[in-house]
Parts: structure tokens; C-alpha cells; sequence
């Protein structure tokens, strides 16, 4: 796909974050691809389909309450592990890096398998062009982040991170390959009305989870709606987040960490909130 510069008029790959031919920087590219004029309106059709369908059920009430409560509490959240959060912690110069900068660098080995097959196809078709760049997390109402992915959830500052923020109806490889069944061939053809920039978080929520609002839901029931912990992450359910670019310390807000018999260790997690203080990152623990 491409896309006209706003200052010169020529147009280049919507992938490309600056106008090769002026060098004047655009829109982070899955920021670009979420506000097309086609995601958009399909968006909104099905948002409207699913009011419409919450009305009939008698939950018109509760779903302009979950409307609110997402709009007003919804997180952006990333799930690492303890020793990834550690080496962030350590220095703010020190970046959160992709999965793909890490095999790139030589600091990871690809386990193979079939899930890491499906997840190159699921990210080739939605960040064609630009997947290693891409940090994911999920949305979150209670600031849990996906605990399959780690132990360590990261609730990021807004003012950082939403401006390059877009979402998606589920994991990428669980949608895209899973649920809509697509191919290396139909990177650039899939389904519109799944994807939307952080301004229209309600609108895709409502789209997607309003079939399970019920009368006499309380906002409580709310979080476990948007995030459904799974055994797996092929059980996870979530609505996945794309952060586009750099995230250091001074991106985050708060850390809950999670520990899981005596891992980690409680006065490695008092270490840890000694180096996060000076960013002022405050740090609650299980």
C-alpha cells in the first residue's frame, strides 16, 4: 500500500516511517494501516451491528457501561519475563527490543515449531515490512498483561506509547492464521474492521466482545472479558497491542510482578524496586 507525503505530494510504501523522496517524517506505519479509510468504516459497521445486537438483548445499559469503563481504564500492557524487566531496569539507555532484533543480534535462538512458523505468518501480513519493530502486549482493565508471555506485567505511560499504539481483535497468529485462516499470499487482502488506532479502543472492543455482556454484569466481570488467561497462548484470549519503536524504563508506569512458588526471589524483587524508584516506576508484587 502507499501513501501520498503531506509536504512534498509523492507517494511511498506505507511501511516507510520518513518520505524517501524529502525525508520529512509520516505516521508510524501500523498507525497508517489502521487509520485507512476501509478498516475504518468496516470497523464501524460492525460496532454498530453490535450495539444494535446488545439493544435487543436488553444489555444496552451495560454496554454503554463497559463502553465507559474501556475509555476511561483501559492499559496498555507488556508481559516479560523477570530477568528481561532486570536488564531494562538497569539503565534507561538500556531498549526493550523486538523478538526479531534479538535473533538478528545473535542474543536469541528461534525455537522452531509450528507456532513460531504460524506467528512469521501472522506478523509478515499485518506489519509487512516493518514487523521488527513492532513491541505486543494486550489491553487490560486491572493491569495484567498476558502471563503466558512472563511474569512481569508493564502498564505503560499513554503520553509514551498510544500515539504509536494500534490493536488488534485477538493474538496475531490465533486471528490471523487460526481464526481467518490466511496465507503468506494474502498479506496484503485481510479482512478490514479488526484493527484500530488507541482513539477507537471502544469501537473494536464493542465490536468483538459485546456478544458476551449480560444483563445484571456488574463492571467487576469486565476485566476477565477483555483478557481471558488461557493454559496456553494458543488459549489465550486478548485483544493484542502493537507498539511501534523504542520503549526504555522511562516508558513505564507501573510493574506488577508475579511470583510462582519462590521465583523470583523476594530480595530480587527488592532490588529491582530500588532501580525502578529513581524512575519513579512504582512496582507491586504477588
Amino acid at each position: 500500500m502507499d501513501i501520498k507525503c503531506q509536504q512534498c505530494g509523492e507517494p511511498f510504501p506505507a511501511s516507510q516511517t520518513h518520505c524517501p523522496h524529502c525525508g520529512r517524517p509520516s505516521l508510524f506505519p501500523n498507525v497508517t494501516a489502521a487509520s485507512q479509510a476501509d478498516e475504518t468504516s468496516e470497523l464501524n459497521r460492525r460496532y454498530r451491528q453490535a450495539c444494535a445486537t446488545a439493544a435487543a438483548d436488553g444489555c444496552a445499559a451495560i454496554r454503554h457501561e463497559f463502553e465507559a469503563e474501556i475509555r476511561c481504564k483501559l492499559q496498555v500492557v507488556i508481559s516479560t519475563s523477570f530477568n528481561e524487566l532486570n536488564g531494562l531496569a538497569q539503565a534507561d539507555t538500556n531498549v526493550f527490543s523486538t523478538f526479531y532484533q534479538r535473533v538478528q543480534s545473535g542474543l536469541r535462538i528461534p525455537k522452531g515449531g509450528k507456532w513460531n512458523v504460524l506467528r512469521g505468518v501472522a506478523e509478515h501480513a499485518i506489519f509487512s515490512g516493518y514487523k521488527d519493530h513492532i513491541r505486543f502486549g494486550a489491553l487490560s482493565l486491572d493491569g495484567v498483561g498476558v502471563k503466558n508471555y512472563g511474569e512481569c506485567s508493564m502498564e505503560m505511560k499513554e503520553p509514551m506509547v498510544t500515539h504509536r499504539t494500534t490493536l488488534c481483535e485477538d493474538n496475531n497468529a490465533v486471528f490471523t492464521v487460526y481464526e481467518r485462516q490466511a496465507t503468506m499470499a494474502d498479506a496484503e487482502n485481510l479482512e478490514r474492521g479488526y484493527r484500530a488506532v488507541w482513539q477507537d479502543r471502544q469501537t473494536l472492543c464493542v465490536a468483538k466482545l459485546a456478544p458476551g455482556l449480560h444483563p445484571g454484569m456488574t463492571a467487576g466481570n469486565f476485566s476477565t472479558l477483555v483478557l481471558e488467561q488461557g493454559m496456553s497462548t494458543r488459549e489465550d484470549r486478548c485483544l493484542g497491542l502493537h507498539v511501534w519503536g523504542s520503549l526504555t524504563i522511562r516508558s513505564v508506569e507501573r510493574v506488577r510482578i508475579r511470583r510462582q512458588r519462590t521465583r523470583p526471589l523476594k530480595a530480587a524483587i527488592r532490588d529491582i524496586e530500588r532501580l525502578l524508584l529513581q524512575y519513579n516506576v512504582k512496582v507491586e508484587a504477588d
